[in-house]
């Protein structure tokens, strides 16, 4: 099954668009990335996952894309991530496996959804986190030995988004 666009309530009623793409026979595992990006960036990575028997989920992070509400950078992805595992842990597909992944931004929303997701009474659990070329904040990154922020390194990123 392959649904696109499918609408998840975050916890203030704002819906997030999310595909779901599930194997034909019970999921051994499950991949889940939020995104600011645009989750159809990231379909045919899905459909192979799903093809190999994992299910997958992409979501555009809040007001990114097809989700609503206004995005702020980093400030819901705590709680817009523990909104998809409350509706994960209620699908009868989860499986016992799950998996947060991500790239840039997106590799923070996936340990942001790791955390939420583990730190919460829930029978769900991120059993890993695939994090690659993590933003860990403007305090830890692109400054001079000396200290100063190069701002025009942030240029581009910020421009674009």
């Amino acid at each position: 099954m392959i649904s696109l666009g499918v609408k998840i309530p975050a916890a203030d009623g704002s819906s997030l668009a999310t595909d779901v793409l599930l194997p034909d026979s019970s999921p051994r595992g499950l991949i889940v990335i939020r995104t600011p990006y645009g989750r159809g960036w990231h379909l045919a990575e899905g459909v192979e996952w799903r093809s190999r028997g994992i299910a997958f989920i992409c979501q555009d992070v809040r007001g990114r894309h097809d989700s609503a509400g206004s995005w702020e950078p980093y400030v819901h992805e705590r709680e817009d991530g523990a909104a998809l595992a409350e509706w994960l842990q209620d699908q009868p597909w989860t499986p016992k496996c799950v998996i947060a992944s991500g790239a840039s931004y997106a590799a923070g929303t996936a340990w942001a959804f790791a955390a939420e997701t583990n730190s919460a009474d829930r029978s769900l659990r991120v059993d890993g986190v695939v994090s690659k070329v993590p933003t860990i904040g403007s305090d830890r990154v692109k400054r001079d030995p000396s200290g100063i922020l190069l701002l025009a390194e942030h240029l581009a990123w910020w421009g674009e988004q």
